[in-house]
This record gives structure tokens, C-alpha cells and sequence, in this order.
């Protein structure tokens, strides 16, 4: 008998820290889906398969959703015969895929965690070693599973998590994440942001020598001794310490004369609306023509393009009404910003807003953006105005799960002391 107790809560223990990394993972992905299309994007390049980012975009998605709803379904103990053969076959599928990564490195991380956290190729492969170990305890202990709802109410569970999950990714596409896990994020200093942070290398440079068909290694301050029989075959580089860039090098905004503009903004002491267009051409022009109609302030442009956008008549006319357009790495564009179009408010070089362009347009329909005002209010677009209704959708489902299951257990507790 306490065999079987002991089983229980060994399992039961499993299968709650288990159904808690899966949900945790997918929450992560699902902050920033569009950051996680593009690490399934890298992925998929790293096989040979070409995309597109709308494609990964509802890998994206479809990945964070599958992951969350499959950690539910553990906690609850929903279908313990289907749950625990799902659970093992993605794990073990997984583990094989971290196996890969960590011999072959074709990525730089695993980006299971989305930005949130970031962990070596190693340390996922082990960290899958061992959720494989745990599912695989699941697989083989079904019956020792622990139920927080009933049948049917695990069921409406499962949708319910699915509405508010789903809610939840559209809710950080259509905004920018809720979480800004990136360096570009509000409060962030931009002279800081890309020149300081970074380290300086150490390397110990060697030389190799030939002579009478015998190599030897000289160090540099040894050169000025050999003499002109000593035939140069090779350079070596020993690391001491590998360089580091400061986290925004990248930010580099280039005119048309080659200048960068980014110190400009920096020691710029009012405030400065920048629109970020990662691909220029996937922007309607109409929606650029309302921001620049309706925004009493003058609009400057980092674009991920060339300048032979101009050549396109739908952008044409659009060119001569920003103040001033600058080119943007594309991938640095994105990494910015998770919108195209996103926009930047800095002032006193910093980083004091952020926003998509569809909450962009949103405040400037509202007037919340106006001539007669003597500067601008941070936030321009508060974080509850974006994310307010998944809020409220998220305390509610947590609040009915919790108290479906309390008022279950103290229903079980009652037949027993009736029996």
C-alpha cells in the first residue's frame, strides 16, 4: 500500500513538473511568435528547405500552441493513453533533433525557450535527455497518473486553453510582445546600446617556419631574429578570449552619403518618431500615406531596402515626404522591431516607446497624437489597452481550472467519508 502512495506522488510529481516545462516553452514562443518563426525559419534553412515567413509564421504558432496544450493535458491528466504517447514520441523526437544540433551546431541556439532564455546546444540536448527520461516514467505509470478534472471537464480545459493561447499569440503579432526580451527594448540608451558592452579579444599570434624541411613555431617578437632561410609556412591563432560586440552594434542607420545617424539620435534632445520597415514592400502604401497624413510630427525611415525602392510608383511619391530615410540592416530591422512597419519614439537618445504600426495608426486615429500639445505622453498605447482582454481571459481560466479541480477533490473527499 505505500508502495502504491509512493508511486503516486512520484509520478504525480513528474507529471506536473513536466506539463509545466511544456507549458512554459510554449508561453515563451508564444510572447514572441514572430521571433520564433524566424529561428524555425533558420532551421529549416539549416535542412535545405526554402520558406517563406508567413509559413513560418504559422509554424510558429502552431509549435507554441501544440506545446502548451500538450503540457495542460499532462497536468490534468487528460487521456493518459494518448497524452503519454504524444509526449514520448515528441520528446524522443526532439532529443534525436538537440542530438544534431549540439554534433553538427547548425544553429546558433535551439530558441526553445524563444529570447527569454538562452541556453547552449549542450545544455538542450541534456535538458531533453532528461524530459525523456521523465515522459518515459509517464509511459510506463498511466495509471498512477493524477486527474484534476473529470473527463468531459478536461476536455473543456483543453479548448478553453486552446482560445486563450491562440488569443494570446494573435495578441503579440498583431502588437509588438508583451515581454520585449531583445536590447532594443523601451528605456534602452542608444550611444550605450552600440558602442559600450563589448570586449576586447586576446589572441596569441604564432608563426611557423620552414627550414632544411624541419617547422618550428615563433612568436611575433622572435621574427626580427630569423634569418632569410627560414622559409614562412603558416600563421596559427591561439584564443585567449574572444571579442564581443556591444549587444545594439548592429543599429548602424546609414544616409545616402554613407554617414551613420545613429549619434545623431543619440544627442538629439527632442523627441523623434522613427518608422522601422523591416521589407518596405510588404507595406500597403496607403498605410505609410495615413501615418505621414495624420502624424503632426515629422516621420524619419530606416528601411531594409535599397534605395530602388524609389523606382517602385506605389512608394515614389512617398519618398519625399519623410524628413529623412535611412537603410537598415533587414534582419537588424526585425530584431528591433516585430512589426513592419514598427515604430520608435527616442528622445534625449532613448528609447522611451515602442509600437506596431497597426497601434501606431490606432493613436493617431485617436488624437492622442496632436499639434496643439506641447510634447508627447509615454506610453503612447498602454500595455492593458493591447493585452487587457487575453488578461482578463487568462485570470479567468486559471481561476475556473483551479477551483473545478478544489471543488472536485472536496466532492472525492466527501464519497469516502460517506463510504
Amino acid at each position: 500500500m505505500q508502495w502504491i502512495k509512493s508511486k503516486n506522488i512520484l509520478t504525480s510529481s513528474i507529471q506536473i513538473v513536466v506539463g509545466l516545462v511544456f507549458v512554459f516553452s510554449g508561453l515563451m514562443k508564444s510572447i514572441d511568435p514572430v521571433g520564433t518563426a524566424i529561428k524555425i525559419g533558420e532551421y529549416f534553412s539549416s535542412f535545405g528547405i526554402h520558406s517563406n515567413s508567413s509559413v513560418d509564421l504559422v509554424f510558429s504558432v502552431a509549435l507554441n500552441l501544440f506545446e502548451t496544450l500538450l503540457g495542460i493535458a499532462i497536468i490534468l491528466g487528460l487521456k493518459p493513453k494518448i497524452t503519454r504517447s504524444i509526449a514520448f514520441a515528441l520528446m524522443s523526437a526532439m532529443t534525436l533533433l538537440t542530438l544534431y544540433i549540439y554534433i553538427f551546431n547548425p544553429v546558433a541556439d535551439c530558441g526553445c525557450f524563444g529570447d527569454a532564455i538562452i541556453i547552449s546546444n549542450k545544455a538542450t540536448f541534456w535538458k531533453n535527455v532528461v524530459l525523456l527520461s521523465f515522459t518515459i516514467i509517464l509511459f510506463y505509470n498511466k495509471d498512477y497518473w493524477y486527474h484534476w478534472l473529470n473527463e468531459k471537464g478536461n476536455a473543456f480545459a483543453l479548448l478553453g486553453g486552446a482560445i486563450v493561447f491562440i488569443s494570446f499569440n494573435i495578441a503579440n503579432i498583431r502588437h509588438l510582445p508583451i515581454i520585449d526580451f531583445r536590447p532594443y527594448k523601451v528605456g534602452s540608451d542608444l550611444m550605450e546600446l552600440t558602442t559600450t558592452g563589448g570586449i576586447e579579444g586576446e589572441y596569441i599570434y604564432k608563426f611557423v617556419y620552414q627550414k632544411d624541411g624541419v617547422e618550428k613555431v615563433y612568436g611575433i617578437e622572435e621574427l626580427g631574429n630569423l634569418d632569410s632561410t627560414w622559409v614562412f609556412v603558416r600563421d596559427e591563432i591561439e584564443v585567449i578570449k574572444e571579442a564581443t560586440r556591444p549587444l545594439g552594434a548592429d543599429f548602424v542607420l546609414i544616409r545616402e552619403d554613407g554617414s551613420n545617424a545613429i549619434e545623431d539620435l543619440a544627442y538629439q534632445g527632442k523627441e523623434t518618431i522613427l518608422v522601422i520597415a523591416p521589407d518596405l514592400t510588404e507595406i500597403q502604401p496607403k498605410t505609410l500615406s495615413e501615418m505621414l497624413d495624420k502624424c503632426p510630427y515629422p516621420l524619419l525611415l530606416a528601411m531594409g531596402n535599397t534605395a530602388d525602392v524609389w523606382q517602385d510608383q506605389r512608394y515614389k511619391e512617398l519618398e519625399k515626404r519623410f524628413a529623412e530615410i535611412y537603410f537598415l540592416d533587414k534582419t537588424t530591422a526585425t530584431t528591433i522591431v516585430r512589426s513592419n512597419p514598427g515604430i520608435l519614439l527616442i528622445k534625449s537618445g532613448r528609447i522611451v516607446d515602442k509600437l506596431s504600426g497597426n497601434d501606431f495608426i490606432s493613436v493617431l486615429n485617436k488624437g492622442v497624437i496632436n499639434s496643439n500639445s506641447t510634447g508627447l505622453n509615454y506610453p503612447l498605447y498602454s500595455k492593458f489597452n493591447k493585452f487587457g482582454f487575453v488578461g482578463i481571459l487568462v485570470a479567468l481560466y486559471v481561476l475556473v481550472i483551479l477551483c473545478g479541480g478544489i471543488i472536485r477533490r472536496i466532492m472525492i473527499v466527501k464519497c469516502k467519508k460517506e463510504k
